[in-house]
């Protein structure tokens, strides 16, 4: 785990009925919940899989990105999005969408 992924953990466990925990006891997949419902994933040490509105793709120019590993067949008009967080910027932003997310659900 990258110490930029533990930082991001970190500061989604300060929102209110967050949850990060493994999907299943025997998977890998790590996932975050608000109130018990999944809405995100991590794929390697720097890649959140979430689950958006149409709004805030629109309002931040979100896309998929074209050389995905994880989901490299998804279609253009998911809701669900692959953000990378590669530095502090990126993981601020992350942040900052994870909330407004979290507002919607």
């Amino acid at each position: 785990m990258s110490a930029l992924q533990k930082q991001l953990e970190k500061e989604l466990l300060k929102i209110d009925d967050v949850e990060i925990r493994l999907y299943k006891k025997d998977s890998k997949l790590l996932c975050v919940y608000y109130k018990g419902k999944e809405f995100a994933h991590f794929h390697d040490d720097n890649e959140l899989d979430i689950r958006l509105t149409h709004k805030i793709i629109k309002d931040y120019s979100l896309v998929h990105p074209t050389r995905s590993k994880s989901h490299p067949n998804r279609s253009k008009k998911t809701k669900t999005m692959l953000l990378p967080f590669k530095d502090s910027k990126q993981l601020s932003e992350l942040i900052h969408i994870v909330k407004l997310v979290v507002q919607e659900l």
